[in-house]
């Protein structure tokens, strides 16, 4: 049972042309650096600030400091993932107009018959297009988690520092 189906995944794949090496490539560089971000932003930890922050200021300083180091790193990733993401269906495309080309050469080529040439390309013309998509859907209900992620953990930077602001100016007055 398990070597028919493996055995029938290996003919769709490479009934996919040269692109499905890629294809895959990127998949796996997407789903990587996905993963990586969800568990990056899985538990983050905020501390309270410290009691040393006697003015405004510095509260406002020292929460900037926070929001880059827990933010810039991240909304970069996030960016790239959705280059990457963007990326797939694209791969797909064109191995979708890869396919058709290979339709066309397949018809003109002398001594064949018409069909098999036809089904071939056209084959692989929607495999790779099947595959860029099935690639990028699940990628960007990702990247849309992980976008979610990473505004509750604003959110909460935010709200911590408005407290610390709000203790800080009780303290002065």
């Amino acid at each position: 049972m398990i070597g028919a189906f493996l055995e029938q995944t290996w003919r769709i794949w490479a009934a996919g042309g040269w692109l499905m090496v890629p294809l895959f490539m990127l998949a796996g560089f997407i789903y990587f650096t996905a993963l990586d971000l969800l568990f990056r932003l899985r538990a983050p930890v905020i501390t309270d600030a410290p009691y040393d922050l006697r003015t405004p200021a510095e509260v406002v300083q020292y929460f900037d400091l926070i929001r880059h180091n827990s933010l810039s790193a991240v909304n970069r990733r996030i960016r790239f993932l959705g280059v990457l993401t963007s990326a797939a269906p694209l791969m797909g495309l064109l191995g979708t107009v890869t396919g058709m080309l290979s339709t066309f050469r397949g018809m003109l080529v002398a001594g064949t018959r018409p069909l098999d040439a036809v089904a071939g390309g056209i084959s692989e013309a929607l495999i790779t297009t099947q595959m860029g998509l099935l690639v990028c859907l699940p990628a960007l209900v990702m990247l849309a988690l992980i976008s979610r992620r990473r505004n509750l953990l604003a959110h909460a930077i935010a709200r911590c520092e408005r407290s610390r602001l709000r203790q800080t100016y009780r303290e002065a007055a």
